[in-house]
């Protein structure tokens, strides 16, 4: 992703438990995440077998799915940052 679309920064975290309550500050689910930045923005993406694609795992979007192709799921993910093919960058 961050070869794709160098404004975002990105890591991936193993994060080991579940939100129990659903709130914003911890995943939904347990396992590897890759933790997207651009300035103050943070969100997370996993894959999601059960679902058998990306889904938002944190931000204003948790638990929206994404595509399961991995290069459109990046273009996705730069679109909600304000990234993208013929788009002003915010």
């Amino acid at each position: 992703m961050t070869a794709r679309y160098p404004q975002l920064g990105g890591c991936c975290e193993y994060l080991p438990e579940p939100s129990s309550d659903g709130l914003e500050c911890r995943p939904q689910g347990p396992g590897n995440h890759v933790r997207v930045r651009r300035g103050e923005d943070t969100r997370r993406v996993r894959w999601a077998e059960d679902a058998g694609t990306f889904v938002w795992s944190f931000g204003p979007d948790k638990g929206e799915k994404l595509a399961a192709d991995p290069e459109w799921a990046a273009d996705q993910v730069a679109s909600a940052f304000g990234i993208g093919p013929g788009r002003e960058s915010r």
